[in-house]
């Protein structure tokens, strides 16, 4: 589309565009907003014409009394048209991290601070198409888009175009509005990768006294990124504060997980492999640790210590590791 082809001109893109402000928000202004006849705004148009010709050539006054009727109506939905995009709030949502192959879900908040309804609108962000019938005022709508994530890193879904073509559908209202959102992508994981080395596969420490996997061995106030399934619940239900259930044994060694020991695969599948066993780790509640040339990361579990891991993994570049391989 020429709209399309405009935008790929820096200049010019940098006119069309409406960039957020604020981080992750902007509001459609007069400046950034555009209107121009749809098709059937074409087809009424020359429907006008012919109606108008005809109302001269035979002096028909009912003729250009319903003629000048329906154009003031089309003159006065251009107002309308207009004034239902203005001063809408796009705010960009907070999105969950997936995997490569997987779809990152884009979350956009539509917001009507106005005082008067918006209806029908549409939001389109690389191809990917979405309604919204009606949003009341002061109130907001949420719109999810997903969209193809193949790379690790930060997925970024780039500029949205929210358009609407109310009331009449003759004229069509649109803005282009870019916020700084973003989506990141854990590296993909690898199907049916082989078990840890042995000699990784134990700590070098054992296991921490006090929270070993075998034998129950009292409470301890919860801390962040304990596991939730260590939890008592049964204590929390009858009031006492989050507690979590401690264990002792030789059963919970943690496993370290190596990236040196990893010879002959490239950058890409040691991630991959890498990003599996942390999470087969994490989901049989094990404690882990992983040593990456630049970094390495103490042994512990929990949904925090997961993504400080798989998100190291996901922004990981070959001159993070200071070696070829």
């Amino acid at each position: 589309m020429l709209g399309e082809q405009l935008l790929r001109i820096p200049a010019l893109r940098r006119r069309l565009v409406k960039r957020g402000t604020q981080p992750g928000r902007a509001v459609i202004d007069n400046a950034h907003l555009y209107i121009l006849p749809s098709r059937q705004g074409l087809l009424f148009a020359v429907v006008l014409l012919v109606m108008l010709i005809g109302s001269i050539n035979y002096s028909n006054n009912m003729g250009f009394m319903f003629t000048f009727l329906l154009g003031s109506l089309a003159l006065v939905s251009i107002l309308h048209s207009y004034r239902n995009l203005k001063g809408i709030t796009l705010r960009a949502g907070r999105n969950r991290p997936v995997f490569a192959g997987e779809y990152a879900k884009i979350l956009v908040h539509v917001d009507n601070p106005g005082r008067m309804a918006r209806h029908l609108l549409t939001l389109t962000c690389e191809n990917e198409r979405r309604a919204v019938s009606q949003i009341a005022t002061q109130q907001h709508e949420t719109v999810q888009f997903l969209l193809r994530a193949d790379q690790r890193g930060w997925r970024v879904p780039g500029r949205i175009k929210i358009e609407s073509t109310w009331p009449l559908g003759l004229f069509r209202a649109w803005s282009w509005v870019e916020l700084n959102s973003r989506c990141l992508v854990y590296p993909r994981q690898e199907p049916h990768p082989p078990l840890p080395p042995p000699e990784t596969g134990e700590s070098e420490h054992g296991a921490r006294q006090g929270e070993g996997m075998e034998d129950f061995a009292g409470l301890r106030g919860f801390r962040h990124g304990d596991p939730l399934r260590h939890v008592a619940w049964k204590a929390v239900a009858r009031g006492q504060p989050l507690l979590v259930k401690q264990f002792s044994g030789t059963g919970g060694g943690s496993a370290w997980f190596v990236w040196d020991e990893l010879p002959g695969l490239d950058t890409g599948q040691r991630l991959s492999r890498l990003c599996r066993w942390v999470v087969d780790a994490d989901r049989e509640g094990i404690e882990y640790g992983v040593k990456m040339p630049a970094h390495t990361f103490a042994p512990d579990s929990g949904e925090l210590h997961r993504h400080q891991v798989l998100q190291y993994l996901a922004l990981f570049e070959l001159h993070d590791r200071g070696m070829a391989d």
